[in-house]
């Protein structure tokens, strides 16, 4: 009876081990368990920001291409402008560079005429009086006309 008493105490030690072993493995998988759902719950997180982070970065860089867009066709407005601009001014410049030689050639007829050089000696001497008297001389001429 004493080995039955013996071999009963180890059975209940068994299973009483065994609970217990189950009763740990059972915590731990529930442990574990949570674990892996405090893991899916921060990888969603993190999932969720990444994606939101990376709509802001898209709707970034669509207002960076727009405004690149914008800055190309005023550039471009800007260029053809100044292109008119430098056609103007170039066809301004052909014109005074007309009207200056036809002024050379003016001044060149002027100098080389007969009439400039006869009176080459008035403006010598008209030259050698001073200026108060030269406009009193041009007043008295100018009065007899």
């Amino acid at each position: 009876m004493a080995e039955s008493n013996n071999s009963h105490s180890q059975d209940a030690q068994h299973v009483s081990s065994g609970n217990i072993n189950a009763a740990d493995e059972l915590s731990r998988t529930l442990q574990t368990q949570q674990y892996v759902i405090e893991l899916q719950t921060a990888l969603e997180r993190e999932i969720g920001m990444r994606e939101s982070a990376q709509r802001a970065l898209q709707l970034k860089k669509q207002q960076w291409e727009e405004s690149l867009d914008d800055l190309r066709t005023h550039f471009e407005r800007s260029s053809a402008t100044q292109a008119n601009s430098l056609n103007l001014l170039r066809e301004r410049e052909r014109e005074l560079d007309q009207q200056l030689s036809a002024c050379n050639e003016q001044l060149a007829a002027v100098l080389c005429s007969t009439s400039w050089r006869l009176t080459a000696p008035l403006r010598v001497l008209a030259r050698i009086f001073p200026v108060g008297l030269r406009s009193k001389i041009g007043n008295i001429f100018r009065s007899h006309s």
